[in-house]
């Protein structure tokens, strides 16, 4: 059964950015908590979020899904979703996606932080 971890804390020099760090797989068994944690961060009235991506080696058109069905309320609050660190994998499907298009990608979550 695949596993996903998330870990949610604030950026690097930045307060007002939440860094969300996952790692494993992001596929339809997954899925779920991957979209509690936006839940909870909407919750607290987060909407500047980073995903370090670095150590998530597998995404789904689940995974992907969510993102996207979430950048256009997140920008309607004045937040954003960018991208740190993406595993090469992961970096693959997003290209092939075209989904640079939509998101942003940094080479450091400094980089990222600072885009806000």
């Amino acid at each position: 059964m695949s596993q996903l971890n998330l870990v949610s804390r604030s950026a690097v020099g930045n307060n007002a950015v939440t860094v969300l760090e996952a790692s494993g797989s992001l596929d339809i068994h997954t899925v779920g908590e991957f979209e509690s944690a936006f839940t909870n961060l909407f919750r607290n009235g987060q909407y500047r979020i980073i995903l370090d991506l670095g150590k998530l080696d597998y995404i789904s058109s689940a995974g992907i899904g969510v993102l996207v069905g979430h950048i256009k309320d997140i920008r309607k609050n004045k937040g954003d979703i960018k991208f740190s660190s993406i595993h090469p994998d992961v970096y693959r499907v997003f290209d092939l996606m075209d989904l640079f298009k939509i998101f942003h990608s940094h080479t450091s979550e400094r980089d990222a932080a600072m885009a806000f």
